[in-house]
């Protein structure tokens, strides 16, 4: 039953909200599933996009190259203060994504 709703509601937004409602414990729909373990309501490709611009949010996220001081010191320009950030260590102002396969 679960998956026909999902696959019915064709609009992106309209997916979000029932995703995102809330029980009477404060759980979204969304935890629900992913703590009940039903991941087949959780295969949609429609739920995964949504997921993913949740995931991501607005912020923009640097990757282990951005995370490298000698990578970040050989790419930047040599007069510029990148070039000598191997010195100082990582930029741990930056909120930097890494992605581990198992």
């Amino acid at each position: 039953l679960g998956i026909a709703i999902e696959e019915a509601i064709k609009e992106e937004t309209s997916l979000k909200y029932y995703l995102t409602q809330r029980d009477l414990y404060g759980r979204t729909a969304l935890t629900i599933k992913s703590k009940k373990r039903f991941y087949e309501l959780l295969e949609n490709d429609d739920v995964g996009t949504i997921v993913n611009k949740m995931w991501n949010g607005r912020k923009r996220n640097y990757g282990v190259l951005e995370a490298s001081t000698v990578y970040k010191s050989f790419t930047s320009q040599s007069s510029s203060e990148d070039a000598l950030q191997f010195k100082n260590g990582m930029d741990r102002t930056k909120p930097y994504m890494f992605h581990y396969e198992q």
